[in-house]
């Protein structure tokens, strides 16, 4: 069986540079977008829990089996929209299309990210025997100035991927009229999610802060460079005040207790 590639993580937490980082060591491996027709496949409810880990695999294994027929094959991705370090673009009515070329020493597996859409699917993409998952958090200090600083859902505490997964979710969101709160909620959901299938850097969790430090990814991408592709500025991006992170800190500790514990132990000193 080939093994596949998964990428996800929280809302600009770094998951485009971790892609950049494996696709860039793994010259017979196929970028793939973010696949529209995932996202097709979710608004349509084409799949339930514990049918997409195999819906994902299957179209990674067509878009290779297409490639080698072709020689490349037409990525249906969300249009770009201008948002930095985005690799594969926001989210759209629209999509665009780019045609990826089958790597010339042939292909062996495929590279595949997604944020939201995956997270609440870790446990069941973890699990799959074809697939090697990858996760990114970034502690709320740094990530909730980048999500405050586009017109993404994130600003204001709403996450239709991950809700499309969760009635709970939305429930909770829709409950209070406060963004903060809604990040609070949002920002822990995501984060119990994406540990579920381990907290730590050997079972594929990682750090942003570590990243820009120029940390190593675990095995078997250990040999991946990182340092390459941050830009000068990456270590020294917008950081809540202490006292705003303290009031975030609060408001999660008051909102989701397991959350708040769970953040304390993924960035408690290595």
């Amino acid at each position: 069986m080939r093994i596949h590639d998964i990428i996800t993580g929280l809302p600009r937490s770094g998951t485009t540079l971790v892609t950049r980082i494996v696709a860039a060591a793994r010259p017979d491996a196929m970028l793939l977008g973010e696949p529209v027709y995932l996202l097709e496949l979710r608004a349509s409810r084409a799949f339930e829990r514990g049918e997409f880990a195999a819906a994902l695999y299957g179209y990674c294994e067509e878009r290779l089996a297409e490639a080698e027929r072709q020689g490349s094959y037409l990525d249906r991705r969300l249009q770009n929209l201008g948002i930095p370090d985005n690799y594969h673009g926001a989210s759209a009515a629209t999509v665009d299309f780019r045609t990826v070329p089958m790597p010339p020493g042939g292909c062996s597996s495929v590279i595949c990210k997604h944020n939201a859409l995956f997270i609440p699917l870790v446990r069941e993409i973890s699990a799959h025997p074809g697939l090697r998952l990858l996760r990114v958090v970034r502690h709320p200090a740094g990530a909730l100035p980048s999500w405050g600083r586009w017109q993404i859902p994130v600003r204001e505490g709403r996450s239709p991927d991950a809700e499309s997964w969760s009635p709970e979710l939305v429930q909770r969101l829709d409950a209070t009229a406060d963004c903060t709160e809604r990040q609070a909620i949002l920002y822990g959901f995501l984060l119990r999610e994406i540990a579920a299938p381990g907290a730590t850097w050997e079972s594929g969790l990682l750090r942003y802060e570590d990243l820009v430090q120029g940390a190593p990814l675990p095995p078997p991408h250990a040999h991946c460079p990182t340092l390459p592709f941050l830009k000068p500025s990456a270590g020294n991006t917008p950081q809540l005040s202490p006292q705003q992170t303290a009031g975030f800190l609060q408001t999660l500790q008051r909102l989701d207790p397991t959350a708040a514990a769970l953040l304390e132990e993924i960035f408690k000193p290595r």
